[in-house]
Order: structure tokens, then C-alpha cells, then sequence
């Protein structure tokens, strides 16, 4: 299955967590809003790469990829993060293999992975 169609496919279990904005007077195109606030830092990062990437394939975004400052930007106004939090959760990320480091320092979702940290989310925060 390629990329853009195992996207489509995981779109219901996705928006439950993240909604991508079409463009608004609040948010640009492409803006990702994180469904609930009481998310581990870890799993906003994550989100806001994933969202990165279905932007991009719904044509919102020019680029598949997200940097630190951009993920700091998003999760800034909707969760407590900071930025050493940020770079904490994408080496995590890089190393357990959820997400890829392309060139220097921009940051893309595996996809093949997704449908195993979405397990892992709905686990986590549907279960409580």
C-alpha cells in the first residue's frame, strides 16, 4: 500500500487526535490542532509530525517535513512544552523508529509505523 493510501485508510483512527486546518482568520492551511490537551509531550510531537504529513498530502503544506522551532510553534498555545521537551521526544522518536531525521533538523513520520503508534494512543488515552 503506498503512503498517501495507507494515510486514507488510518484517516478515522488519525482524527482522533489531530485535525488539520484548511485555513481560517485563526489558523493558516495546514495548521494541526491536537484533539485533546492532556497529551505526553512525546505523543504531541509525534501527532504534530503526523499531521505534517497528511497536510501535506491533502495539498495544505509544500513540505512532508517539520523542524523543532515548527513543532514548538504549533504545540506552544495547546500543551505545556518546551523545547529541550521537544528535542527529548524526537531523538526518542528517531531511535524507536516512528519517525525519520532528513537532513538537518527537519523530522518526517515513517508511515509504515503509524498504524502501531496509533495502538499504542488509542491504548493510552481511551483506556483511562
Amino acid at each position: 500500500m503506498v503512503e498517501k493510501e495507507l494515510l486514507e485508510s488510518l484517516s478515522e483512527r488519525i482524527k482522533r487526535f489531530v485535525k488539520i486546518c484548511k485555513g481560517s482568520h485563526m489558523y493558516p492551511a495546514g495548521f494541526i490542532l491536537l484533539e485533546r490537551k492532556d497529551l505526553r509531550t512525546v505523543d504531541a510531537v509525534y501527532l504534530t509530525i503526523l499531521g505534517r504529513k497528511c497536510a501535506y498530502h491533502l495539498g495544505l503544506t509544500k513540505r512532508d517535513t517539520i523542524s523543532p522551532k515548527e513543532i514548538y510553534e504549533t504545540l506552544r498555545r495547546q500543551v505545556k512544552v518546551s523545547p529541550s521537551g521537544i528535542s527529548m521526544s524526537l531523538t526518542s522518536l528517531v531511535r524507536r523508529g516512528y519517525v525519520s531525521r532528513i537532513g538537518k533538523g527537519e523530522y518526517v513520520v515513517v508511515v509504515p509505523k503509524v498504524e502501531e503508534y496509533l495502538e499504542t494512543l488509542e491504548f493510552a488515552y481511551n483506556h483511562e
